[in-house]
């Protein structure tokens, strides 16, 4: 009987790039697992770009949770609902249960967390440095992160709240 826990994904949408991360081994924290280039955002149902497609087949999750990027509203706007109709398809394109996941303030945090690795504090990283796609896996992991820890908070697995939409 194998007691690990379902591998996790998680997808920080953007129109140029997609964080990818992956939850460790023990389900308790995401890991930054790669950026898939693309030009979003998908016309009429359009196809998954092919490295979304295969990051998804590699890593077999059981779950994939999209953040959403609310409004500080809390409102869902222009970025929000596109992420919103991408995470649309990638459950109907792939067949993996999709979870939202409410992502305000996590590229900040991503971009204050790379600066601080980097020994430069909390300035944001410039439009340059941000195309490598660090930002937007780390931004990724901070979101599964987030989502773990209120799944475990919540009960795991046996909640029946886990995973639902905002």
């Amino acid at each position: 009987m194998d007691d690990a826990p379902a591998r996790v994904m998680a997808l920080d949408y953007g129109r140029r790039r997609i964080g990818l991360a992956v939850s460790d081994p023990t389900g308790a924290y995401g890991l930054p697992a790669g950026v898939v280039a693309w030009k979003g955002p998908l016309a009429g149902g359009g196809p998954l770009p092919p490295g979304l497609a295969a990051a998804v087949k590699r890593n077999a999750p059981s779950l994939i949770v999209v953040g959403l990027p609310f409004l500080m509203s809390g409102r869902a706007g222009k970025m929000a609902s596109e992420a919103r109709e991408f995470a649309r398809a990638v459950e109907l394109q792939t067949g993996v249960a999709v979870a939202e996941w409410d992502e305000r303030l996590t590229s900040s945090r991503a971009d204050r967390d790379l600066a601080a690795v980097r020994g430069r504090g909390r300035k944001a990283p410039s439009s340059g440095r941000r195309a490598d796609g660090r930002h937007d896996q780390a931004a990724a992991a901070l979101i599964l992160s987030a989502f773990l820890q209120r799944a475990k908070t919540l009960g795991g697995d046996d909640n029946p709240d886990r995973g639902r939409r905002p």
